[in-house]
């Protein structure tokens, strides 16, 4: 493993003991490399917790900032829409349709 392995999960590199190579092993050396696995398993779930826990208390702090702040569901909500379709109106994919389609239809529409 490289020194990276408390931040950064990498597939490909753990990809070395395939099913093929595991078989290989003696008895001794698959019990010890699963021992390594069912420890390494242990230690990345205790990370998955503690992150989701960490994430709910920042959900949780966010929240108390907007209400204190006076943001509703419903104001990020029209905020959120407003936003998307500034987007839309400015995207270069509907300005050549909005160049072409008479004026008279654009007020159903935009």
């Amino acid at each position: 493993m490289n020194n990276n392995q408390d931040t950064f999960y990498d597939p490909v590199e753990d990809g070395a003991h395939d099913n093929r190579e595991v078989n290989e092993l003696t008895p001794e050396e698959r019990a010890r490399l699963q021992e390594e696995w069912k420890q390494e398993l242990t230690k990345t779930e205790e990370e998955i917790d503690t992150l989701r826990r960490v994430l709910g208390s920042k959900l949780r702090h966010a929240q108390e900032l907007k209400r204190k702040l006076g943001v509703t569901v419903w104001s990020e909500v029209q905020s959120d829409l407003a936003e998307g379709i500034k987007t839309v109106r400015e995207s270069s994919a509907l300005v050549p349709i909005l160049e072409r389609v008479p004026l008279s239809l654009l007020v159903y529409f935009v």
